[in-house]
């Protein structure tokens, strides 16, 4: 029997630090608070937080980029996901063009 570290969802990150920033957003609509704490949160969440996300996904298997897609010459986006299989040498991955096929 192996064992095998399991992790949480690094999207979860992503998703908590734009409610969090939202939130303290309408604080200073309803002039509840200044705009400082609103930066720090843009900066933290929006920038280490979300850097660290994307390092976690990686892990994962999981890579965003640019790409051209068949019979284009200008880059599109791309996510693959690649998965290694455990205790086998054998990867088997997947991609898909962001936006759909039509453009």
């Amino acid at each position: 029997m192996s064992h095998e570290e399991t992790q949480g969802n690094p999207a979860v990150v992503g998703l908590a630090g734009f409610g969090l920033t939202t939130m303290v957003l309408q604080f200073h609509n309803v002039g509840w608070c200044g705009v400082g704490p609103i930066v720090a949160l843009a900066f933290i969440f929006g920038g280490l937080a979300q850097m660290i996300a994307g390092f976690q996904e990686f892990k994962y298997g999981r890579v965003d980029y640019m790409w051209p897609k068949p019979g284009k010459n200008t880059p599109a986006k791309k996510t693959t996901y690649i998965y290694k299989v455990p205790d086998q040498d054998v990867f088997v991955g997947a991609g898909v063009y962001v936006g759909g096929m039509l453009y």
